[in-house]
């Protein structure tokens, strides 16, 4: 090796491995660092130019939010000044007077302010009624849009959305003092143009703005002013989520004095400062806006500029904002250009270096080849064969002197590999041996398990780390101590071990001490060792920790019996403790009871506040129930928001009722869930043992026929359970049966009501009513399809009806005389399903019915359980060209907002409305609302139930198209139409002459 060492270090090699790399490095880098000058040039011409894009694509971002408030706002003004001002219709109550001499008024819309000490007037009191309605039109168009939108009359009346600001305003407040005012009176504004607000303090709001005023005209003159604000912090909600998105950037806004109102980083500190109303902002200061180039802008020359702050440089550009005459700068710190110059000048200088490196070596490499190489691999080979290696290939003789010193060498090496190999394989042998010891001990040594070698007198001779991990003894203390003073081994065991009568291996599992921390589980190994003659010269004693193996196996027992969330028995232990509280009951003739609890609404509450909302109240309705019951009972979640209670060694029927009565007024406690009350109910079912029975099945069957008794009951309550619930789960169940038979066995017919226009007493249409032909009755809808709702057979029945109707459709036109239109139910199932529109696409080609003769009618809540969706099932329906109808209209809960966005055609008059008419005049003003509000939205009108003729005058006078009612014609099948249809006419025609 020192011979190795002594040739590189004065190799000519090495020393021209140095110098040619070196002086090509010395010319690449010259090049390189001209490339960098260069290249750095660009890249700050680069910088410049991205920061003033940002700056354009953000001004036009801004300008953009501001043009459409202002497109808005001036559409706005346009409606109320053409409207505004029209007559009132009818008398106008104004909103009483308040204490504080105002008077205000909100209509969860809008509210209207008209200040103390200020007369009413009939003007005001048409301002007040019309500005009302205009708000409600307008407001749902405004309010995703605009902060605020306000009117202020010459005669101090305010109307404004949202309501607070008007109901919260000084009662004496004076507008004509506002600065939102008067910047628009014809002394200030004479061009009548919208004008923007210096930026000042509102308040009432509690923020900075700017307004947007127009003058409001009305034939030429001046009437107050519409207003909508600009709030500052919001303007700004649009610059950040840009300057978030940008690394590096400040935005400033200046308005078209050239003062700074505010910039990215100063927003927080202005956004805090309060002041009186109408307060005007003091002009900021920075010092990336200097005066000169503010000076240049407002003479029209609006450019880029540079600067320095605190040793930083900056690129700034400024943009004017057309929509409001600010001016918007994006300021950019040009550190992080300077930092890619030196990341590129680094880069060109490791990529100098690396080519110089590269081209020395090439250069190198043709010496090498030429002159350097054969006298390199003999150096190597002898260094090679001097430290051992005898398989070294030796370099190729050739014919020239350096091929005369290898084959001289080669004879030489020869001689001497010969002498040394016999002495090579004497040591190699003993190295084998003690390298197969070295693999034993250290396995043993690095082993999992805790392993000691005790000698036939039971001493320890040796204990590897892992044992003395577990024990707690150190290897010292240990050696020649008996086995028996460290490990807890039966005295008979030992016998047998000092006697040599240990044989074979024994396993058990033990318990070792630790000197210090309690015990182990282990797996205990005792094994025998012997020598060649077959006698045991030693113990092995080998211990593998099962200790969380144990932990594992209790925790597997226990999440088989124990519900995970709430610590409760799971089902599987339910049913064991039921079937040990039915032995009881069998071997002591006491008495128990099983209570099964269903929280009421359970899902409402994971539907509106989440699982882990959901989660919490479960757990608490687990400790409640814990709490209400006794040690010998049991309590179980069955899964979801299902509970059992086993109740042993009952008294009567009246205990078991007091302890549920209990149960129920500790479970409607408000459970408290992210900082409110949330309320909670439950429904109890409740069965005796043994006196509704014995068996497991009949009394989990009992308890859940009393809880649903429960349910129908209304919830939040118990009931016991009855023969009669039997009888009625039983009769239900074969009602089930059946239903299932007559689907298949076409059990069904329609029967149709006709449905009359109210103009001329013609027939318009019918509607299908599904009828059961079981047994020898004919049964009507509502004593079976809540049935087929709950087994889910009402959407084959709804597919049933709307195919068989159209297929009558042609009968029913040919009784009448003239096509007619046929009306179809649909469950809220159906309307969900998603092959709705494929059925009905089906169907009407398969029938060959025009789409404008079928009507679809839909009850309200169908569609208020997923307004979007059934937005978008209405549009298929209509594209397809069927009709819709909302069928018992003004008992469900679709709101009138939702009912002018729904593409309907028709509205059907509950008959519970219908009924008292005329003599009911509280019916009388919804059917009259519900008709008007029909017409100004182009809807046809149903009225069903209509059975006397006074019902019929009234709604005829109220404007009611079309009606329905046993006073034209009850529900009969198909072959009786025609004769009905003649009876009819008849009617009609007398109709026709009195009329």
């Amino acid at each position: 090796m020192p011979i190795r060492q002594s040739s590189r270090r004065h190799s000519i090699a090495l020393k021209l491995a140095l110098l040619l790399p070196t002086t090509c490095v010395l010319c690449v880098m010259l090049a390189g660092a001209w490339l960098a000058r260069s290249e750095a040039e660009r890249l700050r011409e680069l910088a410049r130019e991205n920061i003033a894009q940002q700056a354009i694509e953000l001004a036009r971002l801004v300008d953009l939010h501001i043009d459409n408030q202002k497109r808005l706002a001036l559409s706005a003004n346009q409606t109320v000044s053409e409207q505004a001002f029209a007559a009132p219709t009818g008398d106008v109550a104004l909103p009483p007077l308040q204490p504080d001499g105002s008077r205000r008024q909100d209509d969860e819309v809008s509210a209207a302010f008209i200040a103390a000490g200020h007369q009413s007037s009939e003007q005001v009191a048409g301002l007040f009624q019309q500005t009302a309605v205009i708000w409600r039109v307008l407001t749902p168009t405004l309010r995703d849009s605009l902060f605020n939108f306000y009117f202020i009359s010459e005669e101090q009346f305010i109307r404004i959305f949202p309501p607070q600001w008007a109901l919260e305003i000084e009662a004496e407040h004076d507008f004509q003092q506002d600065v939102f005012y008067n910047v628009a009176t014809p002394e200030k504004n004479p061009s009548r143009k919208p004008v923007w607000t210096p930026m000042y303090y509102d308040d009432v709001w509690h923020r900075w703005m700017t307004s947007l005023i127009v003058p409001v005209y009305v034939g030429g003159q001046f009437r107050g002013i519409t207003g909508n604000d600009l709030v500052l912090d919001e303007l700004f909600t649009t610059i950040d989520d840009y300057v978030q998105s940008h690394d590096d950037i400040d935005v400033l806004l200046v308005n078209e004095h050239g003062e700074l109102i505010t910039d990215s980083h100063q927003l927080s500190v202005l956004l805090s400062q309060q002041a009186k109303m109408n307060t005007l902002l003091t002009a900021q200061t920075s010092p990336l806006l200097p005066e000169t180039e503010v000076a240049k802008w407002l003479s029209g020359h609006v450019q880029d500029y540079r600067l320095d702050q605190n040793g930083h440089p900056y690129y700034a550009s400024p943009q004017r904002l057309d929509s409001i005459g600010w001016y918007l700068v994006l300021v950019g710190d040009k550190t992080f250009v300077n930092e890619r110059i030196v990341n590129m000048q680094l880069q060109l200088f490791w990529i100098a270096l690396l080519i110089g490196v590269l081209t020395g070596l090439l250069v190198y490499q043709l010496f090498s080849r030429i002159f350097l190489r054969p006298l390199r691999q003999l150096a190597t080979a002898s260094a090679d064969i001097a430290e051992g290696h005898w398989d070294t290939p030796l370099p190729p003789e050739g014919k020239d002197e350096i091929g005369l010193l290898n084959h001289s060498f080669a004879d030489m090496v020869s001689e001497v590999r010969r002498l040394v190999q016999g002495l090579e394989s004497e040591i190699h042998e003993k190295q084998l041996a003690e390298r197969d010891n070295r693999k034993l001990l250290q396995a043993v040594e690095q082993a999992g398990n805790g392993v000691v070698i005790v000698d036939r007198q039971l001493r320890i001779e040796y204990a590897n780390q892992r044992f003395l991990e577990m024990t707690g003894f150190n290897l010292q203390e240990m050696l020649k101590k008996p086995v028996g003073d460290v490990l807890p081994l039966e005295s008979a065991l030992l016998a047998t071990m000092d006697s040599g009568n240990l044989t074979r291996a024994a396993q058990t599992e033990r318990q070792w001490p630790h000197k210090r921390e309690g015990t182990t589980t282990v797996l205990q190994t005792l094994s025998p060792l012997f020598d060649g003659d077959k006698q045991i010269t030693h113990y092995l004693i080998s211990g593998e920790n099962i200790t969380e193996l144990k932990r594992s196996q209790a925790e597997v027992e226990r999440l088989a019996f124990q519900d995970a969330l709430t610590g409760l028995d799971n089902r599987h232990l339910f049913r064991r403790q039921l079937q040990a509280s039915l032995e009881r009951v069998r071997r002591t003739h006491a008495r128990a009871a099983l209570i099964y609890i269903d929280l009421d609404y359970f899902k409402e509450i994971n539907d509106s506040l989440g699982h882990d909302a959901g989660d919490e109240v479960l757990k608490e309705v687990s400790k409640r129930l814990s709490s209400a019951i006794r040690r010998d009972d049991s309590c179980a979640r069955l899964g979801g928001d299902e509970f059992a209670i086993i109740l042993n060694n009952v008294g009567t029927a009246n205990d078991v009722a007091q302890i549920a009565e209990d149960l129920l007024a500790r479970l409607e406690t408000p459970v408290q869930l992210h900082g409110r009350l949330q309320p909670i109910a439950a429904s109890l079912g409740v069965t005796l043992i043994p006196d509704d029975g014995d068996e497991a099945v009949q009394v989990m069957k009992n308890a859940d026929l009393a809880l649903y008794k429960a349910k129908e009951a209304g919830r939040h309550c118990y009931r016991f359970f009855t023969v009669e619930l039997q009888h009625a789960a039983e009769q239900r169940h074969e009602m089930d049966l059946r239903l299932r038979q007559a689907l298949n066995e076409q059990q069904f017919l329609l029967y149709w009501q006709p449905k009359i226009s109210l103009q001329d007493f013609r027939v318009s249409g019918f509607e299908a009513l599904i009828r059961w032909q079981y047994q020898s009755s004919i049964l009507t809808p509502d004593k079976f399809l809540h049935i087929a709702e709950d087994n889910g057979l009402i959407q084959e029945i709804g597919r049933w009806v709307l195919q068989q109707a159209m297929r009558e459709q042609h009968a029913l036109s040919s009784a009448i005389g003239h096509p007619v239109q046929i009306s179809v139910n649909l469950s809220p199932r159906q309307f969900a399903d998603t092959t709705l529109i494929a059925d009905c696409r089906r169907s009407l080609q398969q029938s060959g019915l025009s789409p404008s003769l079928l009507e679809l009618e839909i009850t309200e809540n169908s569609l208020i359980h997923d307004i979007n969706e059934a937005t978008k099932m209405l549009g298929a329906l209509k594209q397809l060209g069927v009709r819709v109808a909302i069928d018992d209209f003004g008992i469900g809960h679709c709101s009138l907002s939702y009912l002018r966005q729904l593409p309907v055609n028709t509205l059907k008059i509950d008959r519970s409305f219908v009924r008292d008419l005329p003599l009911d005049q509280s019916n009388n003003a919804i059917v009259a609302a519900v008709l008007a509000m029909a017409a100004n939205l182009r809807l046809d009108v149903v009225a069903e139930g209509i059975e006397t003729s006074a019902q019929q005058n009234s709604l005829v006078l109220g404007g009611c198209q079309y009606g329905q009612g046993f006073l034209y014609g009850r529900p009969m099948p198909l072959a009786q139409i025609e004769s009905w249809y003649g009876e009819f006419k008849q009617r009609f025609q007398q109709a026709a002459s009195i009329s």
